[in-house]
C-alpha cells in the first residue's frame, strides 16, 4: 500500500513537473514573442527617424553644383525680386495715373497702398499653405494671380477696380518673397543659406535702385499702361522658370506624417503587446522630436497653433523684431530722402539717383563681404558687431542732421559731378557719408539674422518665413507711416528717426537676448 502510495505521488510529482515545464517552456515563448515585437517596433521607430533624417539630408542642396546651382539661386532671387519690382517702377506713374483716371493724388497713392497691406497679409496667407501642400503649388497660384491682375490693370478703365487689381497683384507677388525663403532654409545648410539669403537681399536691393528708373523709359515713350504690360511679361517668365526648373522642396512636416503612418501600422499588432507598443510610439515620438523644433505631426496642419507656437518663441521673435527694427530705418530714408537730398540740398534727379545708388552699393557690397565672412567667422560675431557700429553710424547721423537742419546747397539743381566737388558742402557730404555708412551695416546684420531666425523652424519655414516677413513690412509700413506723419522732411527728423529705430533694435536684441 505504501508503496502504491509512494508511487502514486512520484507519478503525481512527475506530472506536476511536467505540467510546470510545459507552463515554463509557453511563459518563455510569450515573453519570447513579446521581446521579438518589441524589438520589431523598436527596430521600425529607428527606421522612421532615419527615414526622416534621411529626408531631411537628400532636400538639401549638396548634390546641386555648377550651372543648376547658380540656376537655382537666379530663381529664387528673381522670386524675391518680383515684388519689389512691381512696387518701385511703379512709382513715376503715380501723376498720371491720377490725370488717367481723371481723379485726385490721394487714389494713386491708394493702389499704392493697398499694395503695401497685401505684402503682410499675402506673407501669413502664403506660409502656412506652403507648408501644407509644399512649395511649389501655392507658388503656382501667387503667380498665376499676379499675372492676371497685371492683364487687369492694363486693361480696366476704374480707379476703383484697378487699386483692387493691385492688392491682388501684390498679394499674387509676394508669394515668391516668402516661399523663396523657405526653399532656401528647406534646401541649403545654414552657412550656406546665409550666402544665398545675402545674394536675394542684394537683388532685392537693386530691383527698387534701378526699378524707378526703368519705369521712368517706359513712360518716355509709352503710357503708364506699359509698366503693368512688362510685370505681365516678367510674371510669366518667372512662372515658366518655376515649373521646369525649380525643384520642389521636401518639407519636414510631410515628412512627420510618414512617421505616424508607422505608429498606426504599430497599432495593427495583436492587442497582447499594448505596452510594448505605447513604448515604441513614444521611442518614435522622442527620437524625431527635439527640444528646439516641434514639427507639427498632426495629419491637419493647423496654421493658428503653427503660429501661436513661433509668437511664443522668445529668441525668434527678439531676433525678428530687432532685425525688423533695424530695417524700418532704411525705409524711413526710402520715404523721407527725396525731400531733403532734392529740396533742402537743392540736387536734381541725376544727383539723387547718385545717391540712391551709392547707398544701395554700399548695402551689396557689405552684403557679398558677408557671404565671405561667415565661412570663418560665426554669424552671431557678425550680428554683434553690425549692430553695435551701426549704432555709432546712426547716432553721428543724427548729430549730423541736427547740425545741418534746413541748411540750403551753395548752388541749385546740383548734378551728380557736383557731389565730388563739395558745392553741396561739407554738412551734406558728411550727412550722405553717415546714411551710406549706417545703411551698409544692413548688409551684414539681416542676411545673417535671417538665417538664425529661420534655422530655428525648419520643420514649419513657410509659416516662420510669412511671420518674419509680415514683423518687418508691419514696423517698415509704421515707420513709413511716421516719416509722414511728423513730415519728417529735414536733416534732423530723418536722422532722428532713423537712429531711434537702429538704437531699439540693438537695444532689444542684447538686452532681450541676455534676460532669456
Amino acid at each position: 500500500m505504501e508503496n502504491s502510495k509512494n508511487n502514486n505521488i512520484l507519478g503525481n510529482t512527475e506530472s506536476n513537473s511536467k505540467s510546470s515545464n510545459i507552463y515554463n517552456k509557453m511563459d518563455s515563448k510569450i515573453h519570447s514573442q513579446d521581446s521579438k515585437n518589441a524589438k520589431v517596433m523598436e527596430s521600425r521607430a529607428l527606421d522612421s527617424k532615419i527615414h526622416v533624417q534621411d529626408s531631411i539630408k537628400d532636400s538639401k542642396v549638396d548634390s546641386i553644383k555648377g550651372f543648376a546651382k547658380f540656376r537655382l539661386i537666379f530663381i529664387l532671387a528673381f522670386l524675391s525680386a518680383i515684388a519689389p519690382l512691381s512696387t518701385d517702377m511703379y512709382l513715376p506713374a503715380l501723376p498720371n495715373v491720377a490725370k488717367s483716371f481723371a481723379v485726385d493724388d490721394f487714389y494713386a497713392q491708394l493702389s499704392l497702398a493697398s499694395f503695401f497691406t497685401a505684402f503682410a497679409f499675402g506673407q501669413l496667407l502664403y506660409g502656412p499653405l506652403s507648408d501644407i501642400f509644399g512649395r511649389k503649388k501655392p507658388l503656382y497660384v501667387g503667380l498665376a494671380l499676379f499675372i492676371l491682375s497685371s492683364v487687369g490693370c492694363v486693361l480696366v478703365d476704374s480707379i476703383h477696380l484697378f487699386i483692387a487689381l493691385r492688392f491682388f497683384e501684390a498679394l499674387g507677388g509676394y508669394s515668391g518673397v516668402v516661399i523663396a525663403r523657405a526653399i532656401v532654409n528647406d534646401r541649403f545648410e545654414v552657412k550656406d543659406a546665409v550666402g544665398v539669403f545675402a545674394l536675394m537681399m542684394v537683388v532685392s536691393s537693386l530691383a527698387p535702385m534701378l526699378s524707378p528708373s526703368f519705369g521712368s523709359i517706359l513712360l518716355k515713350f509709352f503710357s503708364w499702361h506699359s509698366i503693368f504690360a512688362t510685370l505681365f511679361i516678367l510674371g510669366v517668365v518667372l512662372f515658366f522658370l518655376v515649373m521646369f526648373y525649380l525643384p520642389d522642396s521636401k518639407n519636414f512636416t510631410k515628412d512627420s506624417k510618414d512617421s505616424i503612418e508607422s505608429k498606426r501600422n504599430l497599432n495593427k499588432l495583436d492587442s497582447k503587446d499594448s505596452s510594448q507598443i505605447h513604448h515604441a510610439q513614444d521611442s518614435i515620438e522622442s527620437n524625431i522630436l527635439s527640444p528646439t523644433h516641434h514639427p507639427t505631426t498632426k495629419p491637419h496642419f493647423n496654421a493658428f497653433a503653427t503660429y501661436l507656437r513661433i509668437l511664443k518663441d522668445k529668441t525668434f521673435m527678439i531676433y525678428i523684431i530687432s532685425g525688423a527694427l533695424a530695417m524700418a530705418a532704411m525705409f524711413a530714408y526710402i520715404t523721407g530722402s527725396s525731400f531733403v537730398f532734392i529740396n533742402i540740398f537743392h540736387l536734381s534727379s541725376e544727383g539723387y539717383a547718385l545717391i540712391f545708388a551709392m547707398n544701395a552699393c554700399g548695402f551689396i557690397v557689405c552684403a557679398n563681404v558677408n557671404a565671405r565672412l561667415v565661412k570663418s567667422i560665426d554669424c552671431v560675431k557678425i550680428i554683434n558687431v553690425a549692430f553695435i557700429l551701426m549704432c555709432i553710424f546712426s547716432v553721428i547721423l543724427a548729430l549730423v542732421g541736427i547740425l545741418s537742419n534746413n541748411v540750403v546747397a551753395d548752388s541749385k539743381d546740383l548734378s551728380f559731378i557736383d557731389f565730388f566737388s563739395f558745392k553741396a558742402g561739407v554738412k551734406f557730404v558728411f550727412f550722405e557719408l553717415m546714411l551710406l555708412c549706417t545703411l551698409s551695416m544692413l548688409g551684414f546684420l539681416l542676411p545673417n539674422i535671417t538665417t538664425l531666425a529661420m534655422a530655428r523652424y525648419k520643420d514649419v519655414s513657410g509659416s516662420a518665413s510669412a511671420l518674419l516677413g509680415a514683423t518687418q513690412f508691419g514696423l517698415a509700413g509704421l515707420t513709413s507711416f511716421l516719416v509722414g506723419a511728423l513730415n519728417a522732411n529735414t536733416t534732423m527728423l530723418l536722422g532722428c528717426v532713423m537712429c531711434g529705430c537702429v538704437l531699439c533694435g540693438t537695444f532689444l536684441y542684447f538686452f532681450g537676448k541676455d534676460s532669456k
